[in-house]
């Protein structure tokens, strides 16, 4: 009977809750059956939402009994739908459909455990506590190979070091330098370049020919800035080479008697006194000097009508620079030697010379170099222009002789080139103490200025 009643018609149970008149216009006082609809009125309609109904009638003392928390087994059946779990997204309002939260709660809350079982974790524990592998070490900064511990080479190691060091301090974002030490062998050079490019970005030296030629033969895996030119064989002429292409990877700033005696062509050329005398000794360097000179005059379209090997007699370097009738003389010796050609080198005539005529200033106004007045020579601005304050590098801590002056300006701008490479620079200009550089692809071409001997001391030529 109760389900039966829970199925009928909420209009049709309010109809029969309705006093039966008799016959006689009076109402019953009692009706069994609405008693038990009323009983059943109270509990159905607040376990399943529908139409609203119409008010109830007052309750009869029949159901007076019967206890209001006869719903309490329904509500625990509602809850057991939807289990409470971490993680679950709020319910959903009454009037929202009831499987709504179950159908996106339930997968949830199991979801965690499906991913991360305990077994996989277990599995990971072993590998977390294994030691880790020891890192490798990372390069960094700049290497710089010097010839420390060879007796010939140490003092110039030392003071290329030194300028290094100087450029290093006068830069507001110092590099990483490492320096390491070689003896002069072509077996420790290789083996020093091969510890610099594990430890630096970028490579600087060897120093000296030998030590550059040792590194033809290497795979260069980082850009390397040579500080000399590497050693080739002799041409027909017997004078070596300075054309050979460098390795992709490898630059060469050096303070080479080539480029000077090219510098010194380029200085004093002109198309309407072409014509030339080499005056050079028996010492290598100096032949060195005056091949370079005539390959570059040649170049320029000049001539050179005559070389002369200077042994010990005037009388016949005069006579050919007579014969000759030239209008330049290029002067491939040393200060002494200059000293003693100069009066026999005409008057009328432009002498041009490299660096090697140059040994520093008078000691006093009693030694000036008067017998040198008139020469011209190329050299680095480093010795010849004080009015640039030293440049804003600090000067070697005691006065050096000029040739290992020039090394220390070396150090200078090698420092700075290997910093603009480090940069990732690989074509641009500088500025440099050793003169102007244009750095390109293999040698770095230096261009020197002009100074001259005037009233026995030396002046820059603006």
């Amino acid at each position: 009977m109760p389900a039966l009643c829970a199925a009928q018609d909420t209009a049709a149970s309010a109809a029969a809750d309705k006093p039966t008149p008799k016959q006689d216009g009076t109402q019953s006082g009692f009706n069994p059956f609405g008693a038990l609809r009323d009983f059943f009125g109270r509990v159905l309609p607040a376990q399943q939402p529908g139409p609203a109904s119409e008010p109830l009638p007052p309750a009869s003392p029949v159901s007076a009994p019967v206890p209001a928390p006869v719903a309490a087994p329904v509500a625990p059946a509602a809850t057991t739908l939807v289990p409470p779990a971490p993680n679950t997204v709020p319910q959903p309002s009454a009037s929202a459909p009831a499987i709504a939260a179950p159908a996106i709660a339930a997968p949830s809350a199991a979801a965690p455990s499906a991913v991360a079982p305990p077994a996989a974790t277990s599995a990971l524990a072993p590998a977390a506590a294994a030691p880790a592998p020891a890192p490798t070490e990372v390069r960094q900064g700049i290497a710089l190979i010097l010839p420390v511990n060879a007796a010939a080479f140490a003092r110039a190691a030392e003071v290329t070091r030194a300028g290094f060091m100087a450029a290093r301090a006068a830069g507001k974002d110092a590099a990483v330098v490492v320096v390491i030490h070689t003896d002069g062998s072509p077996e420790r050079a290789r083996a020093a370049y091969r510890e610099a490019t594990a430890k630096a970005l970028v490579v600087v030296g060897p120093l000296t020919r030998g030590e550059v030629s040792a590194l033809l033969g290497e795979t260069l895996t980082v850009p390397t800035l040579v500080l000399n030119l590497p050693e080739v064989p002799a041409d027909a002429s017997g004078t070596a080479s300075i054309a050979k292409p460098l390795p992709a990877q490898m630059r060469a700033l050096a303070l080479s008697i080539e480029h000077e005696a090219g510098s010194a062509a380029r200085a004093v050329y002109r198309p309407d006194a072409s014509i030339a005398v080499v005056v050079t000794t028996s010492s290598p360097l100096h032949k060195r000097a005056a091949a370079a000179f005539n390959a570059a005059w040649t170049q320029l379209g000049g001539n050179i009508a005559e070389t002369v090997e200077f042994s010990g007699s005037l009388a016949r370097v005069r006579q050919s620079i007579e014969r000759a009738r030239a209008a330049t003389v290029f002067l491939a010796t040393d200060t002494d030697r200059a000293r003693l050609l100069r009066p026999y080198l005409g008057r009328n005539t432009t002498v041009i010379a490299t660096s090697q005529v140059y040994s520093g200033p008078p000691a006093s106004d009693a030694k000036k170099f008067h017998d040198l007045n008139g020469i011209r020579f190329v050299d680095m601005p480093w010795l010849h222009q004080a009015d640039r304050a030293a440049f804003g590098f600090a000067q070697p801590e005691a006065p050096l002789a000029p040739d290992l002056d020039r090394l220390y300006a070396l150090g200078i701008d090698a420092y700075r080139v290997a910093l603009e490479m480090m940069r990732g620079r690989a074509a641009f200009d500088l500025d440099g103490v050793t003169g102007r550089l244009r750095v390109g692809v293999g040698v770095i071409e230096r261009e020197p200025i002009q100074a001259q001997y005037r009233d026995g001391e030396v002046s820059a030529i603006k």
